[in-house]
């Protein structure tokens, strides 16, 4: 099973199938929350067909793990929206 490796690299598609979107198909919010954590983690990763994590949660009905995918997606666009607005704050303070 693709979840039990330790050394599993989360972004590393194994047959097409990253961790994460293991652990939304089989339901698996432990593993989700544990691999959502991850710094680098590529929740947009798409397999061969097209496919995210959060398409499969969507696919298999699993309201729960799609909440957390999109909760996680909300929350880093507002930190990337937040990182930006200080850069611009910055330049605009020392680039004029």
């Amino acid at each position: 099973m693709l979840l039990a490796r330790h050394d599993i690299d989360v972004n590393v598609a194994i047959e097409g199938v990253t961790p994460l979107m293991e652990a939304a198909r089989l339901g698996r919010t432990d593993y989700l929350e544990k691999f959502l954590a991850k710094e680098k983690i590529e929740v947009n990763k798409k397999n061969q067909d097209g496919t995210t994590a959060l398409k499969i949660a969507l696919e298999t009905n699993n309201k729960e793990v799609s909440t957390a995918i999109v909760d996680w997606l909300r929350a880093s666009e507002r930190k990337e929206r937040d990182r930006l607005s200080k850069l611009h704050k910055y330049n605009k303070k020392h680039h004029n």
